[in-house]
């Protein structure tokens, strides 16, 4: 789950234009994973929650935006992977 965190913590930062000048920093907040009782299938599920923060020069300064957004997931016995929801 973790792994999973920093990969999309990654993707998230290298996913604005560098031409823009915004830059976007993901913290990664937490990881947390409990049992799913009863589902053989997938029976363990997982939260990934991060800060995200925007800075966007503007003409007077910086502009610098906050908020936190979550992730759900489930481990796919199958496929032996997590899936997001």
């Amino acid at each position: 789950m973790r792994q999973e965190a920093e990969k999309m913590k990654s993707e998230g930062e290298s996913d604005v234009n560098p031409a823009l000048g915004v830059v976007v920093t993901w913290s990664v907040q937490s990881v947390e994973v409990h049992p799913r009782e009863g589902d053989d299938t997938a029976p363990w599920g997982g939260t990934i929650q991060f800060l995200i923060e925007s800075r966007t020069p503007e003409l007077d300064g910086t502009a610098t935006d906050q908020f936190e957004r979550s992730y759900e997931y489930v481990w796919n016995v199958e496929n032996e992977s997590w899936i997001m929801q």
